[in-house]
């Protein structure tokens, strides 16, 4: 079995990782604000709709996604220093460091798309997140649906 990373470096990476999709989905964010308040005259800023939700979970898809396909990490998981790679020593799927487009794909979907159900997906992706605490090898659940570890770069 590879070392894996540390709870340390996988939760500075994933603080990193959410800095970097609140910045890129906040345009997204503020328009829809700035509409609601124009059709409703509204000073309560709305909560979010089902199409911001969509929206904003498909930018964080497509960083996730060309991160990892084209540079083998996202920009938080490279300045934590760890990378992903299979679980099993190297695959197909996994070629000189850098993630194959379907497998990016679905790491990605796996960690983004149950954000799209308001309660229920805030609780999923704080499990996905938290459970390399708790996991004996240190995996996160998107980390065994898709066949994958997180260790030092």
């Amino acid at each position: 079995m590879v070392q894996t990373a540390s709870i340390g470096r996988r939760m500075a990476a994933e603080l990193i990782d959410g800095v970097v999709a609140i910045a890129l989905t906040s345009p997204v964010t503020v328009t829809a604000i700035i509409k609601h308040r124009r059709a409703s005259r509204s000073v309560q800023p709305p909560g979010p709709t089902a199409g911001t939700r969509i929206g904003a979970a498909a930018i964080v898809f497509a960083y996730e996604l060309v991160s990892r396909a084209c540079w083998g990490r996202t920009l938080g998981e490279r300045a934590a220093g760890v990378t992903v790679v299979a679980a099993g020593g190297t695959t197909s799927a996994i070629k000189d460091g850098t993630i194959s487009w379907g497998a990016a794909g679905k790491l990605a979907a796996v960690r983004v798309v149950p954000a799209i159900i308001p309660a229920l997906g805030a609780a999923l992706y704080a499990a996905d997140t938290f459970s390399p605490i708790w996991d004996r090898d240190r995996r996160a659940v998107s980390d065994r649906v898709t066949g994958t570890v997180v260790v030092d770069a």
